[in-house]
Protein backbone atom coordinates (compact mmCIF):
# COMPACT_ATOMS: atom_id res chain seq x y z
CA UNK A 1 0.00 0.00 0.00
CA UNK A 2 2.91 2.36 0.55
CA UNK A 3 3.58 2.61 -3.18
CA UNK A 4 -0.08 3.37 -3.88
CA UNK A 5 -0.04 6.18 -1.33
CA UNK A 6 3.11 7.62 -2.89
CA UNK A 7 1.66 7.63 -6.38
CA UNK A 8 -1.71 9.01 -5.33
CA UNK A 9 -0.11 11.69 -3.15
CA UNK A 10 2.04 12.72 -6.08
CA UNK A 11 -1.10 13.12 -8.16
CA UNK A 12 -3.57 14.46 -5.60
CA UNK A 13 -1.43 16.31 -3.04
CA UNK A 14 1.46 17.87 -4.92
CA UNK A 15 4.27 19.26 -2.69
CA UNK A 16 3.49 16.78 0.07
CA UNK A 17 6.29 14.63 -1.40
CA UNK A 18 9.07 16.20 -3.47
CA UNK A 19 9.89 12.89 -5.15
CA UNK A 20 8.76 9.30 -4.73
CA UNK A 21 10.45 5.88 -4.74
CA UNK A 22 7.55 3.40 -4.92
CA UNK A 23 8.64 -0.20 -4.27
CA UNK A 24 6.70 -3.18 -5.68
CA UNK A 25 4.20 -0.62 -6.91
CA UNK A 26 0.57 -0.73 -7.89
CA UNK A 27 -0.98 2.41 -9.42
CA UNK A 28 -4.05 2.48 -7.18
CA UNK A 29 -6.51 0.28 -5.32
CA UNK A 30 -9.68 1.05 -7.27
CA UNK A 31 -8.41 -0.30 -10.58
CA UNK A 32 -6.63 -3.25 -8.95
CA UNK A 33 -9.54 -4.62 -6.91
CA UNK A 34 -11.29 -5.81 -10.11
CA UNK A 35 -8.30 -8.09 -10.73
CA UNK A 36 -8.77 -9.94 -7.46
CA UNK A 37 -12.56 -10.03 -7.86
CA UNK A 38 -12.17 -11.28 -11.45
CA UNK A 39 -9.97 -14.06 -10.14
CA UNK A 40 -12.65 -15.06 -7.64
CA UNK A 41 -15.19 -15.22 -10.46
CA UNK A 42 -12.85 -17.16 -12.75
CA UNK A 43 -12.01 -19.74 -10.08
CA UNK A 44 -15.75 -20.24 -9.57
CA UNK A 45 -16.36 -20.52 -13.33
CA UNK A 46 -13.57 -23.06 -13.86
CA UNK A 47 -14.87 -25.11 -10.94
CA UNK A 48 -18.36 -25.16 -12.48
CA UNK A 49 -17.24 -25.77 -16.06
CA UNK A 50 -18.11 -28.90 -17.99
CA UNK A 51 -15.14 -28.28 -20.31
CA UNK A 52 -11.63 -29.61 -19.67
CA UNK A 53 -9.20 -26.82 -18.75
CA UNK A 54 -5.44 -27.17 -18.58
CA UNK A 55 -3.36 -25.01 -16.24
CA UNK A 56 -1.87 -23.34 -19.32
CA UNK A 57 -5.32 -22.43 -20.62
CA UNK A 58 -6.37 -21.03 -17.26
CA UNK A 59 -3.17 -18.97 -17.18
CA UNK A 60 -3.91 -17.66 -20.66
CA UNK A 61 -7.38 -16.49 -19.57
CA UNK A 62 -6.04 -14.74 -16.46
CA UNK A 63 -3.01 -13.28 -18.20
CA UNK A 64 -0.64 -14.05 -15.33
CA UNK A 65 2.56 -16.04 -15.68
CA UNK A 66 0.93 -18.93 -13.85
CA UNK A 67 -2.63 -19.83 -12.95
CA UNK A 68 -1.51 -20.03 -9.31
CA UNK A 69 -1.30 -16.22 -9.11
CA UNK A 70 -5.00 -15.84 -9.89
CA UNK A 71 -6.11 -18.78 -7.77
CA UNK A 72 -4.20 -17.28 -4.83
CA UNK A 73 -5.65 -13.82 -5.53
CA UNK A 74 -9.14 -15.30 -5.38
CA UNK A 75 -8.46 -15.78 -1.68
CA UNK A 76 -8.12 -12.00 -1.42
CA UNK A 77 -11.80 -11.60 -2.26
CA UNK A 78 -12.05 -10.16 1.23
CA UNK A 79 -11.52 -6.75 -0.39
CA UNK A 80 -15.11 -6.81 -1.63
CA UNK A 81 -16.59 -9.06 1.06
CA UNK A 82 -18.54 -7.24 3.74
CA UNK A 83 -18.08 -10.06 6.25
CA UNK A 84 -14.30 -10.46 6.29
CA UNK A 85 -13.56 -8.26 9.26
CA UNK A 86 -10.37 -8.19 11.29
CA UNK A 87 -10.56 -10.63 14.23
CA UNK A 88 -9.89 -7.69 16.55
CA UNK A 89 -13.44 -6.47 15.89
CA UNK A 90 -15.91 -8.34 18.13
CA UNK A 91 -18.04 -10.63 16.01
CA UNK A 92 -21.20 -9.23 17.60
CA UNK A 93 -20.34 -5.82 16.13
CA UNK A 94 -19.82 -7.04 12.57
CA UNK A 95 -22.26 -7.33 9.69
CA UNK A 96 -24.38 -10.41 9.11
CA UNK A 97 -27.22 -10.16 6.59
CA UNK A 98 -29.64 -11.97 8.93
CA UNK A 99 -28.46 -11.56 12.50
CA UNK A 100 -26.67 -8.19 12.38
CA UNK A 101 -27.77 -6.25 9.27
CA UNK A 102 -26.63 -2.96 10.91
CA UNK A 103 -23.22 -4.32 11.92
CA UNK A 104 -19.87 -3.03 10.68
CA UNK A 105 -19.18 -3.91 7.05
CA UNK A 106 -15.52 -4.54 6.29
CA UNK A 107 -15.25 -4.35 2.50
CA UNK A 108 -13.03 -1.76 0.88
CA UNK A 109 -15.93 0.31 -0.45
CA UNK A 110 -17.71 0.75 2.88
CA UNK A 111 -14.31 1.77 4.24
CA UNK A 112 -14.35 4.66 1.73
CA UNK A 113 -18.04 5.48 1.88
CA UNK A 114 -17.24 9.19 2.39
CA UNK A 115 -15.75 9.16 -1.13
CA UNK A 116 -18.14 6.86 -2.98
CA UNK A 117 -21.42 7.66 -1.19
CA UNK A 118 -24.28 5.27 -0.45
CA UNK A 119 -26.29 3.11 -2.78
CA UNK A 120 -29.89 4.20 -2.06
CA UNK A 121 -31.20 0.71 -2.82
CA UNK A 122 -29.07 -1.06 -0.20
CA UNK A 123 -27.85 1.68 2.13
CA UNK A 124 -24.37 0.25 1.76
CA UNK A 125 -21.45 1.89 0.01
CA UNK A 126 -21.74 2.45 -3.72
CA UNK A 127 -19.10 0.44 -5.59
CA UNK A 128 -17.04 1.45 -8.65
CA UNK A 129 -16.96 -2.25 -9.57
CA UNK A 130 -18.33 -3.40 -12.91
CA UNK A 131 -17.89 -6.28 -15.34
CA UNK A 132 -20.84 -5.72 -17.67
CA UNK A 133 -19.72 -6.43 -21.24
CA UNK A 134 -16.36 -7.92 -20.23
CA UNK A 135 -15.50 -10.88 -22.48
CA UNK A 136 -13.24 -12.98 -20.29
CA UNK A 137 -10.68 -14.93 -22.31
CA UNK A 138 -11.29 -12.85 -25.45
CA UNK A 139 -7.70 -12.68 -26.72
CA UNK A 140 -7.01 -16.26 -25.55
CA UNK A 141 -9.88 -17.40 -27.79
CA UNK A 142 -8.79 -15.27 -30.74
CA UNK A 143 -5.27 -16.68 -30.48
CA UNK A 144 -6.54 -20.27 -30.41
CA UNK A 145 -5.34 -21.01 -26.88
CA UNK A 146 -8.89 -21.86 -25.81
CA UNK A 147 -11.68 -23.11 -28.05
CA UNK A 148 -15.07 -21.59 -28.80
CA UNK A 149 -17.04 -23.69 -26.34
CA UNK A 150 -14.63 -22.90 -23.52
CA UNK A 151 -14.90 -19.18 -24.31
CA UNK A 152 -18.69 -19.15 -24.47
CA UNK A 153 -19.27 -21.29 -21.39
CA UNK A 154 -16.70 -19.33 -19.38
CA UNK A 155 -18.60 -16.10 -19.96
CA UNK A 156 -21.89 -17.80 -19.16
CA UNK A 157 -20.54 -18.99 -15.81
CA UNK A 158 -18.50 -16.00 -14.61
CA UNK A 159 -21.34 -13.93 -13.16
CA UNK A 160 -20.65 -11.13 -10.74
CA UNK A 161 -20.65 -10.08 -7.07
CA UNK A 162 -23.58 -8.89 -4.99
CA UNK A 163 -23.25 -6.00 -2.48
CA UNK A 164 -22.00 -8.42 0.20
CA UNK A 165 -19.31 -9.84 -2.10
CA UNK A 166 -21.08 -13.13 -2.82
CA UNK A 167 -20.86 -14.63 -6.31
CA UNK A 168 -24.14 -14.38 -8.24
CA UNK A 169 -25.16 -15.39 -11.75
CA UNK A 170 -25.55 -11.87 -13.16
CA UNK A 171 -22.77 -9.41 -13.92
CA UNK A 172 -21.84 -6.62 -11.49
CA UNK A 173 -23.06 -3.21 -12.65
CA UNK A 174 -21.79 0.06 -11.23
CA UNK A 175 -23.70 3.31 -11.30
CA UNK A 176 -22.15 5.90 -13.62
CA UNK A 177 -22.12 8.54 -10.87
CA UNK A 178 -19.92 6.53 -8.52
CA UNK A 179 -17.58 5.77 -11.42
CA UNK A 180 -17.23 9.50 -12.03
CA UNK A 181 -16.46 10.06 -8.36
CA UNK A 182 -13.67 7.49 -8.43
CA UNK A 183 -11.98 9.38 -11.26
CA UNK A 184 -12.83 12.93 -10.19
CA UNK A 185 -11.67 12.44 -6.59
CA UNK A 186 -8.34 10.96 -7.60
CA UNK A 187 -8.99 7.43 -6.38
CA UNK A 188 -7.90 6.29 -9.83
CA UNK A 189 -4.32 7.16 -10.77
CA UNK A 190 -4.84 8.93 -14.08
CA UNK A 191 -1.33 10.35 -14.29
CA UNK A 192 -2.60 13.92 -14.02
CA UNK A 193 -2.72 16.41 -11.16
CA UNK A 194 0.74 16.90 -9.69
CA UNK A 195 2.17 13.59 -10.88
CA UNK A 196 3.81 14.86 -14.12
CA UNK A 197 6.05 17.15 -12.08
CA UNK A 198 6.95 14.51 -9.49
CA UNK A 199 10.28 12.66 -9.92
CA UNK A 200 9.58 8.90 -9.75
CA UNK A 201 11.98 6.00 -9.25
CA UNK A 202 9.80 2.89 -9.56
CA UNK A 203 11.78 -0.07 -8.22
CA UNK A 204 10.99 -3.73 -7.71
CA UNK A 205 12.41 -7.22 -7.46
CA UNK A 206 11.19 -9.41 -10.32
CA UNK A 207 8.70 -11.99 -9.09
CA UNK A 208 6.24 -12.46 -11.95
CA UNK A 209 7.11 -16.10 -12.54
CA UNK A 210 7.14 -17.04 -8.85
CA UNK A 211 3.40 -16.92 -8.20
CA UNK A 212 3.56 -13.41 -6.74
CA UNK A 213 0.86 -10.87 -7.59
CA UNK A 214 3.37 -8.01 -7.12
CA UNK A 215 4.15 -8.27 -10.81
CA UNK A 216 6.23 -5.87 -12.87
CA UNK A 217 3.23 -5.24 -15.13
CA UNK A 218 2.05 -2.70 -12.55
CA UNK A 219 4.99 -0.36 -13.22
CA UNK A 220 4.19 -0.41 -16.92
CA UNK A 221 0.50 0.23 -16.29
CA UNK A 222 1.49 3.44 -14.49
CA UNK A 223 3.84 4.38 -17.30
CA UNK A 224 1.09 3.86 -19.87
CA UNK A 225 -1.18 6.20 -17.90
CA UNK A 226 1.52 8.87 -17.65
CA UNK A 227 2.09 8.71 -21.40
CA UNK A 228 -1.62 8.73 -22.23
CA UNK A 229 -2.26 11.76 -20.04
CA UNK A 230 0.91 13.80 -20.55
CA UNK A 231 2.42 12.49 -23.78
CA UNK A 232 5.53 11.46 -21.85
CA UNK A 233 6.75 9.52 -18.83
CA UNK A 234 10.09 11.35 -18.66
CA UNK A 235 9.62 11.84 -14.92
CA UNK A 236 9.48 8.10 -14.21
CA UNK A 237 12.39 5.65 -14.08
CA UNK A 238 11.67 1.90 -13.89
CA UNK A 239 14.30 -0.30 -12.24
CA UNK A 240 13.97 -4.09 -12.05
CA UNK A 241 16.26 -6.23 -9.91
CA UNK A 242 16.64 -10.03 -9.99
CA UNK A 243 14.26 -12.12 -7.88
CA UNK A 244 14.60 -11.29 -4.21
CA UNK A 245 15.64 -14.84 -3.29
CA UNK A 246 18.56 -14.70 -5.71
CA UNK A 247 19.64 -11.20 -4.78
CA UNK A 248 19.37 -11.83 -1.06
CA UNK A 249 21.67 -14.84 -1.38
CA UNK A 250 24.18 -12.60 -3.11
CA UNK A 251 23.81 -10.19 -0.19
CA UNK A 252 24.32 -12.95 2.37
CA UNK A 253 27.51 -14.10 0.64
CA UNK A 254 28.74 -10.52 0.48
CA UNK A 255 28.12 -10.04 4.18
CA UNK A 256 30.04 -13.23 5.00
CA UNK A 257 32.92 -12.43 2.67
CA UNK A 258 33.38 -8.79 3.71
CA UNK A 259 31.85 -8.70 7.19
CA UNK A 260 29.69 -5.79 6.07
CA UNK A 261 26.73 -5.38 8.41
CA UNK A 262 24.25 -4.38 5.75
CA UNK A 263 22.18 -6.24 3.20
CA UNK A 264 22.02 -5.73 -0.53
CA UNK A 265 18.43 -4.64 0.02
CA UNK A 266 19.41 -1.87 2.45
CA UNK A 267 22.31 -0.76 0.24
CA UNK A 268 19.97 -0.58 -2.73
CA UNK A 269 17.53 1.57 -0.81
CA UNK A 270 20.27 3.96 0.21
CA UNK A 271 21.53 4.21 -3.38
CA UNK A 272 18.05 5.10 -4.61
CA UNK A 273 17.62 7.78 -1.95
CA UNK A 274 20.96 9.28 -2.96
CA UNK A 275 19.94 9.26 -6.63
CA UNK A 276 16.63 10.92 -5.81
CA UNK A 277 18.45 13.54 -3.74
CA UNK A 278 20.70 14.26 -6.73
CA UNK A 279 17.65 14.59 -9.00
CA UNK A 280 15.83 16.93 -6.63
CA UNK A 281 18.95 19.04 -6.11
CA UNK A 282 19.24 19.48 -9.88
CA UNK A 283 15.61 20.62 -10.08
CA UNK A 284 16.06 23.01 -7.15
CA UNK A 285 19.10 24.58 -8.83
CA UNK A 286 17.38 24.96 -12.20
CA UNK A 287 16.32 28.60 -12.53
CA UNK A 288 15.92 28.56 -16.30
CA UNK A 289 12.56 28.95 -18.00
CA UNK A 290 10.25 25.98 -18.09
CA UNK A 291 7.35 24.34 -16.35
CA UNK A 292 7.93 22.21 -13.26
CA UNK A 293 7.30 19.09 -15.36
CA UNK A 294 9.85 20.21 -17.96
CA UNK A 295 12.46 20.84 -15.26
CA UNK A 296 11.88 17.42 -13.68
CA UNK A 297 12.39 15.77 -17.07
CA UNK A 298 15.52 17.65 -18.10
CA UNK A 299 17.18 17.60 -14.66
CA UNK A 300 17.14 13.85 -14.21
CA UNK A 301 20.73 12.68 -13.58
CA UNK A 302 22.37 11.25 -16.67
CA UNK A 303 23.18 7.97 -14.95
CA UNK A 304 19.59 7.51 -13.75
CA UNK A 305 17.66 5.70 -16.45
CA UNK A 306 15.45 2.68 -16.97
CA UNK A 307 17.43 -0.49 -16.31
CA UNK A 308 17.31 -4.06 -15.11
CA UNK A 309 20.00 -6.21 -13.53
CA UNK A 310 20.77 -9.78 -14.55
CA UNK A 311 21.33 -12.40 -11.86
CA UNK A 312 25.09 -12.04 -12.33
CA UNK A 313 24.83 -8.33 -11.51
CA UNK A 314 25.15 -7.03 -15.08
CA UNK A 315 23.27 -3.77 -15.54
CA UNK A 316 21.19 -3.54 -18.70
CA UNK A 317 20.20 0.04 -19.46
CA UNK A 318 17.69 1.29 -21.98
CA UNK A 319 14.14 2.49 -22.20
CA UNK A 320 11.91 0.07 -20.36
CA UNK A 321 9.25 -1.34 -22.67
CA UNK A 322 6.39 -3.67 -21.93
CA UNK A 323 6.83 -5.63 -25.14
CA UNK A 324 10.43 -5.25 -26.31
CA UNK A 325 14.09 -5.14 -25.32
CA UNK A 326 16.64 -7.28 -23.52
CA UNK A 327 15.09 -6.64 -20.09
CA UNK A 328 11.77 -7.86 -21.45
CA UNK A 329 13.52 -11.04 -22.57
CA UNK A 330 15.08 -11.64 -19.16
CA UNK A 331 12.12 -10.47 -17.09
CA UNK A 332 8.94 -10.76 -19.20
CA UNK A 333 5.81 -8.94 -18.18
CA UNK A 334 2.46 -10.70 -18.39
CA UNK A 335 -1.12 -9.41 -18.08
CA UNK A 336 -4.31 -9.73 -16.03
CA UNK A 337 -7.89 -10.81 -16.85
CA UNK A 338 -9.11 -7.44 -18.16
CA UNK A 339 -6.13 -7.09 -20.52
CA UNK A 340 -6.89 -10.57 -21.86
CA UNK A 341 -10.49 -9.36 -22.23
CA UNK A 342 -9.22 -6.58 -24.49
CA UNK A 343 -8.55 -3.49 -22.39
CA UNK A 344 -5.37 -1.49 -22.93
CA UNK A 345 -2.15 -1.69 -20.93
CA UNK A 346 -3.23 1.42 -19.02
CA UNK A 347 -6.04 -0.65 -17.48
CA UNK A 348 -7.85 2.47 -16.32
CA UNK A 349 -11.40 1.72 -17.47
CA UNK A 350 -13.71 0.91 -14.57
CA UNK A 351 -16.90 0.67 -16.63
CA UNK A 352 -16.60 0.17 -20.37
CA UNK A 353 -18.68 1.68 -23.12
CA UNK A 354 -20.58 -0.99 -25.02
CA UNK A 355 -20.95 -1.99 -28.67
CA UNK A 356 -23.13 -4.62 -30.36
CA UNK A 357 -21.95 -8.21 -30.38
CA UNK A 358 -20.49 -8.97 -33.83
CA UNK A 359 -18.87 -11.88 -35.64
CA UNK A 360 -16.18 -9.53 -37.00
CA UNK A 361 -14.54 -9.20 -33.57
CA UNK A 362 -13.58 -12.85 -33.46
CA UNK A 363 -10.61 -14.36 -35.27
CA UNK A 364 -12.00 -17.86 -34.84
CA UNK A 365 -15.31 -19.43 -35.77
CA UNK A 366 -18.35 -19.27 -33.51
CA UNK A 367 -21.53 -21.11 -34.47
CA UNK A 368 -24.88 -19.37 -34.66
CA UNK A 369 -25.92 -21.13 -31.47
CA UNK A 370 -22.78 -19.99 -29.67
CA UNK A 371 -23.40 -16.40 -30.78
CA UNK A 372 -26.98 -16.68 -29.52
CA UNK A 373 -25.67 -17.80 -26.13
CA UNK A 374 -23.19 -14.91 -26.02
CA UNK A 375 -26.06 -12.58 -26.88
CA UNK A 376 -27.88 -13.85 -23.79
CA UNK A 377 -24.80 -13.11 -21.66
CA UNK A 378 -24.33 -9.66 -23.21
CA UNK A 379 -27.83 -8.33 -23.99
CA UNK A 380 -26.61 -4.72 -23.95
CA UNK A 381 -23.43 -5.43 -25.92
CA UNK A 382 -19.75 -6.06 -25.21
CA UNK A 383 -16.94 -3.76 -24.14
CA UNK A 384 -15.65 -1.33 -26.72
CA UNK A 385 -12.16 -0.66 -25.45
CA UNK A 386 -11.39 1.65 -28.39
CA UNK A 387 -13.46 4.27 -26.54
CA UNK A 388 -12.89 5.88 -23.12
CA UNK A 389 -14.66 4.30 -20.20
CA UNK A 390 -17.95 5.71 -18.96
CA UNK A 391 -17.28 8.61 -16.63
CA UNK A 392 -13.53 8.39 -17.23
CA UNK A 393 -11.62 11.63 -16.64
CA UNK A 394 -8.16 12.89 -15.75
CA UNK A 395 -7.46 14.43 -12.35
CA UNK A 396 -6.79 18.13 -12.89
CA UNK A 397 -6.70 19.61 -9.38
CA UNK A 398 -4.80 18.78 -6.21
CA UNK A 399 -5.51 19.03 -2.48
CA UNK A 400 -9.16 18.10 -2.76
CA UNK A 401 -11.23 17.86 0.41
CA UNK A 402 -13.73 15.15 1.26
CA UNK A 403 -16.78 15.79 3.40
CA UNK A 404 -17.91 13.44 6.11
CA UNK A 405 -20.87 12.44 3.98
CA UNK A 406 -21.73 12.58 0.32
CA UNK A 407 -25.27 12.35 -1.07
CA UNK A 408 -26.48 8.94 -2.12
CA UNK A 409 -25.75 7.79 -5.63
CA UNK A 410 -28.86 8.22 -7.73
CA UNK A 411 -30.05 7.34 -11.17
CA UNK A 412 -29.23 4.49 -13.50
CA UNK A 413 -26.32 3.81 -15.80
Amino acid sequence: MGAIHQYRNGQNNRSLLDGIIPYLSFPDTVTYVPTSSDCSLLVHAFDQSRQPWTAEQKSAVTGFATWRVCSDLAGYGFAVSARNCDPAIPKGDTYDPVDRPKGARCDIYDNEINVFGRDPQTGFAARPLDNVGVQYGFTAFNSGTIDAEQFVELNELVGGLDPDGNIVSHRTEANAEVIQRAYRNGRVLSGGGGLPETPIIDWRWYSDDQGDNHDSLQSFITRARLVATNGSAANQVILIDPPASTYMMVGVRKMIDTNVETSVFARRQLDLVEQMDHWLSNVSSDHAAGTPAEKVARDKPADLADACWAVNGRRIAGTAAYDAGECKHIYPQYAHPRIVAGTSLASDILKCDLKPLSYVDYARRLTGEQMRRLGAVFPSGVCDYSRPGLGQQIVQTTWQQYGLQLPSVTGGR
